[in-house]
């Protein structure tokens, strides 16, 4: 894999049921993901699209009205009284009104792609995050759960569901602990057909 758009690489161990497993999470500037590791030998790429280039402010949305960040970390998300929404740095030079309107004055400074990039990272440490949650329930299962979730929730409504799809499409996308099965070929026969 050749990155030429490099905004971070990061690398990190975590406990995957019950082995402790080498991670490196490597962020494009458009903020495309990879998720690189080995587990039972087994070589995974997951590949995260669904934040990079215009997917990144669904993202943010999802991101910061999950639970309470750290500003100085991800920046804030801030809402006017018409429902517009704009992510900045900081709540420096932003007040809100006792009626509910906001003010944004001339210092307020837009979120910085750093912070963009740490809500990126923090995102692929929920995916891995959450793989283990679905190996520590569906263990030798975890693909046919993938398949079963993203059939059923296609279209993710809070950032718990956004952070489950993404990892069961990672899940599908690299048959991450399918099942071995030896399969009897089956091919078309149109001469059984009378």
């Amino acid at each position: 894999m050749v990155l030429v758009n490099l905004a971070k690489s990061v690398y990190l161990q975590i406990s995957l049921m019950g082995q402790y497993v080498p991670v490196n999470i490597i962020i494009e500037n458009n903020y495309k993901s990879y998720i690189d590791f080995t587990f039972f030998n087994s070589p995974y790429t997951f590949t995260i699209e669904r934040w990079a280039r215009r997917g990144l402010t669904r993202y943010l949305d999802l991101f910061h009205t999950h639970v309470p960040r750290d500003i100085s970390l991800y920046g804030v998300r801030v809402e006017d009284s018409k429902g517009g929404i704009r992510y900045y740095e900081n709540k420096s030079d932003i007040e809100v009104n006792v009626d509910g309107t906001v003010v944004i004055g001339p210092g307020a400074k837009a979120m910085t792609i750093d912070q963009e990039v740490n809500c990126v990272e923090q995102g692929c440490r929920d995916i891995l995050t959450c793989l283990g949650q679905i190996g520590a329930i569906h263990q030798q299962s975890m693909l046919e759960y993938a398949v079963w979730f993203c059939g059923k929730h296609p279209n993710p409504g809070t950032y718990s569901e956004f952070i489950t799809l993404v990892t069961c499409q990672s899940i599908e996308h690299n048959d991450f602990i399918a099942p071995v099965a030896r399969w009897t070929l089956v091919e078309f026969n149109d001469k059984s057909m009378g």
